[in-house]
């Protein structure tokens, strides 16, 4: 299951790095939260908002950045973004459609 919140929190991890970086390594016998972060940087990856650069390191992409902004120019659209994702909207979709509210607020 995705959860919202902990892709949010890695994005801030990232972004508050001066090289937009974390290192997540993929080890056998890892701790379920790792697992669970790694994976959801991994989704992240799916929707564009991070680049995997290799096989442990994690990079914030333009699009990771601008879904922040627009968070953080709005917190309510937090909720809004996990009201679409509660209505059917494709994780995909939701990112973008929260991001191009960044100019429109």
């Amino acid at each position: 299951m995705r959860n919202f919140d902990l892709m949010v929190r890695l994005l801030e991890e990232m972004a508050a790095k001066p090289d937009g970086r974390i290192i997540l390594v993929n080890s056998f016998g890892m701790s379920e939260e790792r697992l669970e972060r790694r994976h959801h940087a991994e989704n992240l990856c799916d929707a564009g908002r991070v680049e995997w650069e290799s096989e442990h390191v994690f990079r914030i992409t333009n699009e990771g950045y601008d879904f922040l902004a627009a968070l953080k120019k709005n917190p309510r659209l937090r909720d809004k973004a996990k009201k679409l994702i509660a209505q059917g909207e494709s994780w995909l979709a939701m990112f973008e459609k929260i991001t191009s509210l960044v100019d429109k607020i």
